[in-house]
């Protein structure tokens, strides 16, 4: 990834991949935070969507595009202090976006297997000092504040605790293992991956399954789905973990009979939706569940009740209405059942 690749990618859903929820509705062209270089109960940062640059008023900094962005919060996040190059291959690793040069043999990965490779976080980036059942009060106080159920969680999510080695700082998530053996970590106010990104891939632990795959673009709105289903759910699920892995994800489908049903939540930004337009296209038979949580972000926004700005409701509802027709969408094989979440 290079400098111009970089500043051509969306900050307000580059901060909210990191965990980070616009909190206040401002002007249409406007997305205003908490800012992630601090803690604070007032929203000082702005993301100005015209522009594609942030402010943030409470520091006095003004107009900075994204690789400013994670340069700051390096040092809050427990990146350290990165110089350009490294901020654009940390912003690679977060989106999925391929960095700028790879080597054959990663060239070849990608060809054989589908998916995008992100940068491997190497032996002298990170050190797993430990991973194990979870046990951390603020871990678990963030899964209750998106409503989550501990029970359920812990049997897919672990603690990770490891160290930054640059800084020999130590620091601890969530964590679960996608299909390459990376370790996907969550917490509070960040997320990385140490290894290689790829999907995930569950055998749901569920008193109530039915044959079929379900596919998630974040852990969270998985596990929401497990809570909401009123009905059987899917035996497998898969969580994207990126919606760069989108090729890999219809290979994994495409594994099994298409009269087996298929369900897909995605979010409802660009991102998500035009996942869900490709993932559509390659695999006629999967459904797209979006139309059920269409004023919300994605399914965990469903499930706290956090609706959309008025903005960004429009055109999630406008493409949901359009490319992703819903009367298109729901014609289930003969021997498939629909998954209710209202």
């Amino acid at each position: 990834m290079n400098i111009e690749q970089a500043r051509s990618l969306s900050l307000e859903s580059f901060i909210k991949q990191l965990g980070y929820q616009e909190v206040t509705k401002g002007k249409s062209n406007e997305a205003w935070f908490r800012s992630p270089l601090r803690n604070e109960k007032t929203p000082s940062f702005k993301v100005d969507r015209t522009t594609n640059k942030w402010i943030d008023f409470a520091a006095e900094l003004k107009q900075y595009d994204i690789i400013d962005f994670v340069k700051a919060y390096g040092e809050r996040s427990g990146w350290g202090s990165l110089n350009t190059s490294e901020a654009l291959q940390r912003i690679a690793q977060i989106t999925g976006e391929p960095p700028r040069h790879t080597t054959r043999q990663t060239q070849a990965s990608e060809v054989t297997s589908g998916v995008k490779s992100q940068p491997a976080s190497s032996p002298d980036t990170y050190r797993i000092d430990h991973i194990g059942p979870l046990q951390s009060k603020k871990l678990v106080d963030y899964l209750r504040g998106r409503k989550l159920l501990i029970g359920p969680a812990k049997d897919y999510l672990q603690q990770i605790h490891y160290t930054y080695l640059r800084t020999n700082r130590q620091y601890y998530g969530l964590t679960w293992t996608n299909e390459k053996g990376g370790q996907e970590i969550r917490s509070p106010h960040f997320k990385t991956i140490i290894g290689n990104k790829a999907p995930s891939i569950f055998e749901v632990k569920h008193p109530r399954t039915m044959p079929g795959t379900a596919v998630f673009e974040g852990m969270t709105d998985y596990l929401t789905y497990l809570q909401l289903a009123k009905r059987e759910v899917m035996a497998r699920a898969i969580v994207m973990n990126s919606t760069a892995t989108y090729q890999r994800v219809i290979e994994l489908v495409k594994e099994r009979p298409t009269t087996e049903p298929a369900h897909a939540f995605l979010q409802n930004d660009k991102a998500g939706l035009e996942t869900a337009i490709k993932l559509k296209q390659a695999l006629p038979h999967l459904q797209i569940q979006n139309h059920s949580y269409s004023a919300y972000g994605d399914l965990n926004d469903y499930l706290t009740g956090k609706p959309l700005a008025m903005e960004d409701k429009k055109f999630a509802q406008q493409i949901l209405g359009s490319e992703l027709k819903q009367e298109e969408l729901t014609g289930a094989p003969k021997n498939a059942k629909s998954i209710s979440i209202s």
